[in-house]
């Protein structure tokens, strides 16, 4: 039997600043119009805590019992402002762009797996239970945000048949949980392309997928081997990018603007054959 435990802290903090200049060429002018330069500058902190014990129990040669318990914690703070470059080759400050932004999550889970062994017969099967928070607050908006998912199970389950000296089917079923990453949550507007703006989504939900694979292998000799993998994946709640068209957040500019943004969309299926 083997007992372990860990605890993991780890702290960020960082600091840049970003410059953009935008042309324009027109196809009936003379000459291209050069936008004032903008500037962004931006920050932030983030702390994160895990702690995980795993047991590891084996019942003989050929069972064995594995189970452990995880928590992890972060805190992220970001701010974000925006200049705009004035005549004499200053920038001027832009106060309706300024972002202060804030988010938390912590998940919590617990798996247990049990695998045995025959002589040409091998089983593995497991569960992992999950139960997460996330709070979003948008400050300079006053808006809040906070998405809590009950208790989730996540089965697995492996099954590998050796038909003969030479030949392998293996059938894998597994259920996986994808969470956004900061990037897709942080309502900043990345201002790059000052044609295509890109801004997060704080109430962005994780997407779930459950995949079914059927594995084929057989050895001609031992420098010769075949493997054929028939798969079909369901995911829903599917995280999408998606473009929408609006007003230009810049007050000093009057025209509209492509978004880029992320949303939780209906589902997807793919299947397929390797």
């Amino acid at each position: 039997k083997e007992l372990t435990a860990d605890i993991n802290y780890s702290y960020n903090n960082n600091f840049n600043v970003s410059d953009y200049n935008s042309r324009y060429r027109f196809m009936n002018a003379a000459s291209d119009y050069i936008a004032p330069a903008e500037r962004s500058t931006g920050g932030g902190k983030t702390n994160f805590i895990t702690f995980q014990c795993d047991l590891e129990n084996p019942f003989g040669l050929n069972r064995k019992l594995e189970a452990g318990i995880r928590a992890a914690y972060r805190n992220n703070s970001s701010n974000n402002d925006n200049f705009l470059q004035n005549q004499s080759g200053g920038y001027d400050y832009i106060n309706d762009l300024h972002v202060n932004f804030k988010y938390y999550d912590i998940v919590y889970a617990a798996y247990a797996t049990y695998s045995k062994q025959w002589k040409q017969l091998s089983v593995l099967a497991g569960l992992r239970a999950e139960h997460a928070r996330d709070d979003a607050e948008l400050v300079t908006a006053s808006q809040a945000f906070t998405n809590n998912y009950p208790v989730s199970l996540f089965p697995s389950l492996s099954i590998s048949h050796k038909a003969g000296k030479h030949d392998e089917w293996q059938l894998n079923y597994s259920r996986k949980v994808n969470r956004p990453v900061y990037n897709q949550l942080i309502p900043f507007i990345d201002f790059s392309d000052s044609l295509n703006l890109i801004a997060g989504n704080p109430g962005l939900k994780p997407e779930f997928t459950n995949l079914l694979e059927l594995s084929y292998l057989h050895e001609f000799s031992n420098s010769a081997t075949l493997l054929a993998n028939l798969y079909g994946r369901y995911t829903d709640n599917m995280i999408s990018r998606y473009l929408y068209k609006g007003i230009n957040p810049n007050p000093a500019k009057t025209d509209s603007v492509l978004f880029t943004s992320f949303t939780n969309a209906g589902s997807s299926y793919n299947y397929g054959i390797e």
